[in-house]
Order: C-alpha cells, then sequence, then structure tokens
C-alpha cells in the first residue's frame, strides 16, 4: 500500500509542477519521500531479527545448523534433518539471486531517496515551477520504474513457490 502511495505522490508532484503549483509541489513530493522511508527501511531490515540472518543459510552452515555435532544448543533450536547436497545448492542459488535482486533494487531506492530530498531543497527554493519540469518528469519516470520493478520482484520471490 505504501509503494502504491508513493507513486500517487510522485505522479501528483509531476503534476503539480506541470501546473506551476509550488506549495503542492513540495507537500507531494515531501509526502513522497514519507511513503518511501519506511519501505526501504523495511526492506533492509527484512530477514534480520535481533541482529543476525534468519533467513540466509550460508554456504557453511547450510547442513551443518541441524547436525548435533556442532553443539546441542544449535541442535535443539533447529532440529532439522540436513538438506540433501542438491537442494542445498539450490537453495543458495535461491538467496544469491535473492538479495543480489533485492539489493540492486534497494541501491536504486536510496539513489532516489538522495534525489527526491535534492529536488525537495531545489523545490523550496522555487525551481520546477517556471516552466521547467523535465528533471521532475524524468525523476517521477526513474520513481515508477523503480515500483514496477518492486511488484515483479515482490511477486517473483515471495507469491511464486520456490519449488
Amino acid at each position: 500500500m505504501v509503494l502504491i502511495a508513493s507513486s500517487f505522490t510522485m505522479a501528483m508532484s509531476v503534476w503539480s509542477a506541470e501546473m506551476k503549483r509550488r506549495k503542492s509541489l513540495l507537500i507531494y513530493l515531501c509526502l513522497t519521500l514519507v511513503f518511501a522511508s519506511p519501505s526501504s527501511a523495511s526492506r533492509a531490515s527484512s530477514g534480520t531479527r535481533s541482529g543476525r540472518s534468519t533467513t540466509f543459510p550460508a554456504r557453511t552452515t547450510v547442513c551443518s545448523r541441524s547436525s548435533p555435532a556442532v553443539g546441542p544448543e544449535v541442535y535443539k533450536e533447529y532440529q532439522d534433518k540436513p538438506l540433501p547436497p542438491d537442494a542445498a545448492q539450490k537453495t543458495e542459488e535461491y538467496f544469491f539471486l535473492y538479495f543480489a535482486m533485492t539489493g540492486m533494487h534497494a541501491l536504486h531506492m536510496v539513489i532516489g531517496i538522495g534525489i527526491l530530498v535534492f529536488m525537495i531543497f531545489r523545490a523550496k527554493a522555487g525551481a520546477y515551477t517556471t516552466g521547467h519540469v523535465t528533471f521532475v518528469e524524468n525523476f517521477g519516470l526513474y520513481w515508477h520504474f523503480v515500483d514496477i520493478i518492486w511488484i515483479y520482484l515482490f511477486a517473483l520471490l515471495y507469491l511464486i513457490s520456490r519449488h
């Protein structure tokens, strides 16, 4: 829902710049920033609990976490059978692709938030409402593209079965 809201406020920012409405441009740019911050913060913290990763099985721990030889406290916590070697390799590939794709998306979100902050300061100074709205339009396209990529990534990584 936050994703849709940030896309809507970005579209309204472009409209405000085209209509030369400085105050509404600032409001919509700030709202876009407000909606972008929690979504990027939730992506940054997804998969971690109490400072350690809970979803990424590292190469050295895929099969050894559930082995009693590691230590009784670890074995009691997980108590599941070791993954077969082929499943362990596929799990590693999945998580490599997962972190590569979501990491690249997060990088583009951080870049977009930086540009958005820059645009807010420029809009406060009166830019973008003098008829030169190309920068706002182009950034709006960038923002929508990043949002669309997340929709596809979400469906690919969370909704489609991993088997």
